[in-house]
């Protein structure tokens, strides 16, 4: 098992093979919208990873409906960071919710690439 810190100096200084899956990887997740009322002054967690990892390969898959595609990636990949969020199915701050778990998408999503990387 990897600490945060022994992970990010391999992805950097190795070609790894990464895979970046749900749908937290390539969207918003932060709090303060930039000056001009977008969030392009902010890195999604792909475009961070992608860039550490300038000498391997980066993939993402953040759309649950694409489970072959999470899956067939899993494989190849030597880590596979999964990303998943409440947040577009009535998640965050200010709303009751039912329930912690996941939308039904992103839960099979998970584990079926869970199920690739056992």
């Amino acid at each position: 098992m990897h600490t945060h810190t022994s992970l990010q100096h391999e992805i950097a200084h190795t070609h790894m093979a990464l895979l970046l899956a749900g749908v937290m990887a390539a969207g918003n997740y932060i709090g303060p919208i930039c000056p001009d009322g977008t969030y392009d002054c902010v890195q999604t967690i792909y475009e961070a990873i992608a860039e550490l990892n300038s000498k391997g390969t980066t993939t993402l898959v953040d759309d649950p409906a694409k489970v072959d595609d999470g899956v067939a990636a899993a494989k190849d990949a030597d880590v596979v960071v999964l990303l998943a969020s409440n947040a577009k199915d009535g998640g965050g701050e200010g709303h009751d919710r039912y329930t912690i778990g996941l939308a039904s998408d992103q839960e099979a999503f998970a584990q079926a690439i869970l199920k690739v990387r056992d």
